[in-house]
């Protein structure tokens, strides 16, 4: 049988950065024009991506944002433009 306690106190909630903050305000701060590049670090089916290229691309998605993005040269990073 569980014990039934009286008279503990909620502790606050903790208060922390959110996740992809980061992200978040990297697009907040974006104009037209303006880059920003992802390292590739997942694979998937053996194909390499970038995971945060991934949050960043569906953050400016469901914010009415529209980028581009390109590989570079040597296939290693992920480069998406702020288009609209």
């Amino acid at each position: 049988m569980l014990k039934v306690d009286k008279g503990v106190p909620i502790p606050k909630k903790a208060t922390a950065r959110p996740k992809n903050q980061d992200l978040h305000d990297a697009l907040s701060h974006m104009e037209i024009g303006d880059s920003v590049e992802f390292p590739k670090d997942g694979i998937s089916n053996g194909i390499r991506y970038s995971k945060d290229g991934n949050t960043f691309r569906f953050m400016a998605r469901s914010r009415g944002i529209n980028v581009t993005q390109r590989e570079n040269e040597d296939g290693s990073a992920i480069r998406f433009w702020r288009v609209k």
